[in-house]
């Protein structure tokens, strides 16, 4: 059911101690995860329904950018904290970010481009990164993106998703 969908994936990301104390199942899971942001991208069914696998997809997704919650006292101290982890980068070792794409082996913003074709530029911040890719980057050229970064075994970036930033 719906209700046990959000059940899971709350569990997966810690806060069973959040919505055990908000009243348990369901009414303690889908309260926190509301409160965590599960919900993003208007999902609401009824507590009953059937959890279709879109309903299930975007839960699973947006499990993916919120953060943690950790136990961080013991004993008769026992806490429980939301942390600054994320399924994403702390256990897939993958990084979300936003910029835009200033190059590629084809052209840049200001002219030629030195680039391989394995190659992108991306300016996230003021700072502009060259991220190896074997997307093809070419249609973001001067376009506000989102993208996934995974670290390789030898500590080079890569791109392994690239998407038009829909907000800029």
């Amino acid at each position: 059911t719906y209700a046990e969908a959000v059940t899971i994936m709350m569990r997966v990301l810690g806060y069973e101690p959040s919505a055990q104390a908000n009243g348990g199942f369901p009414t303690g899971y889908l309260v926190s995860a509301g409160s965590a942001g599960l919900f993003k991208g208007g999902i609401s069914a009824p507590t009953n329904a059937i959890a279709t696998r879109g309903i299930v997809a975007q839960l699973a997704f947006n499990a993916l950018t919120i953060n943690l919650m950790e136990r961080t006292g013991f004993g008769v101290n026992e806490t429980y904290e939301v942390v600054d982890k994320t399924l994403l980068y702390n256990k897939l070792d993958v990084e979300k970010l936003t910029g835009q794409v200033v190059a590629t082996s084809e052209t840049t913003l200001s002219g030629q481009s030195s680039l391989k074709a394995d190659q992108v530029q991306i300016k996230v911040e003021g700072t502009t990164t060259t991220y190896k890719t074997s997307l093809d980057a070419s249609p973001f050229i001067a376009r506000n993106v989102v993208f996934y970064v995974q670290e390789q075994a030898n500590g080079e970036k890569e791109i392994i998703l690239i998407t038009n930033n829909k907000n800029k």
